[in-house]
This record gives structure tokens, sequence and C-alpha cells, in this order.
């Protein structure tokens, strides 16, 4: 069972008193520990799909139905 991912963080910058204008970047997520995660579980998916290729490949076509 896959354990469940951690919230990303949210990165902001010090505004007490500031001014903002329209369309300036307040905060960010910060997903990088997701990105990692994300590639890990992308391999492991290519690696089932290969294995189910080779898998249906090999039994006789009235068993694939």
């Amino acid at each position: 069972m896959q354990s469940i991912p951690t919230a990303p963080n949210i990165k902001c910058w010090e505004i007490r008193g500031d001014r903002v204008s329209e369309g300036q970047v307040l905060a960010y997520v910060d997903d990088s520990n997701l990105q990692g995660e994300l590639v890990q579980v992308q391999g492991q998916l290519d690696a089932v799909r290969a294995r189910l290729a080779r898998s249906q490949a090999g039994n006789r076509p009235q068993e694939n139905a």
C-alpha cells in the first residue's frame, strides 16, 4: 500500500506594509519533494506496463480475450 504523500511546502515573502502589484507573486508551492515521488511512481508504472505486455505477449490469443 502506498503511503500518503507529504504536503508541499508553501513559501511566502514578507509583504508587511509593502504595496503589491497586480500579478506579483506573493507565495509559491515548493513541490520538489512531490516531483521526486512522481518520477519514482512513473518508473514503477512503466515497469508494471512492461510486465503486463510481456505477460500478454506470452499467452495464447484465446487467453487474452
